[in-house]
C-alpha cells in the first residue's frame, strides 16, 4: 500500500480519520491467487479437524455406528 493515487503522492496528515490508500499491481497474479487459494484451504481444513474433532459423540449414533460394523 502507499499514497501514488493522492493529489501529489503525499501521505494523509496525522489524525485524519479518513484518506485513501492505494494498491500495488502484483506482478505475477496467478501465483498470488494460488498462494491465498491454498493458505484459505488450508486454513479450512484446520478449522474442520478442530471441529470435527471436538465434543462427545451423541450415544445414540454409537450404537448405530456400532450396529453397521456388526453387520
Amino acid at each position: 500500500m502507499d499514497w501514488h493515487c493522492r493529489d501529489g503522492g503525499k501521505p494523509p496528515e496525522a489524525g485524519s480519520d479518513w484518506y485513501l490508500v492505494c494498491g500495488n499491481a502484483f506482478p505475477n497474479h496467478v501465483e498470488y491467487i494460488l498462494t491465498v487459494t491454498m493458505f484459505a484451504l488450508f486454513g479450512f481444513y484446520i478449522y474442520m479437524q478442530m471441529l470435527s474433532q471436538s465434543g462427545k459423540t451423541n450415544p445414540a449414533a454409537e450404537q448405530v455406528l456400532r450396529k453397521q460394523k456388526i453387520k
